[in-house]
């Protein structure tokens, strides 16, 4: 077994070289993990204290800064709800004319047929007086 012989032959050296290279590799990763890890909990070591100046500027622009995001939340909620307010308004307007003019059309169907009944009787009173006339003469 070429390669894996690990007492003797040309391979023996390169692997040992192999094994310690991985060796040294997994040795940095553990450190720089380590390290990272340390690093992390110096970071939560090293808090600001809260009556710092800095952290409390820092957490004055933080609320400022919430403030006028939820002032801006605001402002756009209301004009949702004013837009939304004049979209119904104008439904409204326009459903009202549509009924103004359906009423108008009526009323003028109506006095279209009173007129239409109206020029009847007039044509019949007019042939009556013509026929009296006739009836004289």
């Amino acid at each position: 077994m070429r390669g894996w012989d690990y007492q003797s032959g040309p391979d023996c050296t390169r692997w040992r070289a192999m094994r310690l290279n991985k060796i040294d590799s997994f040795d940095k990763r553990a450190a720089s993990s380590a390290s990272a890890k340390a690093a992390l909990l110096d970071k939560f070591r090293t808090r600001p204290d809260p009556n710092d100046p800095e952290f409390q500027e820092k957490q004055r622009q933080r609320a400022e800064a919430a403030a006028a995001k939820a002032a801006r939340e605001a402002e756009r909620k209301a004009a949702k709800v004013a837009e939304a307010a004049r979209l119904e308004a104008e439904r409204k307007a326009a459903q009202a004319e549509k009924a103004r003019l359906a009423l108008e059309a009526e009323k003028q169907a109506r006095l279209s047929a009173l007129t239409e009944k109206q020029r009847e009787m007039r044509a019949k009173l007019e042939a009556a007086r013509a026929a009296r006339k006739q009836a004289r003469v």
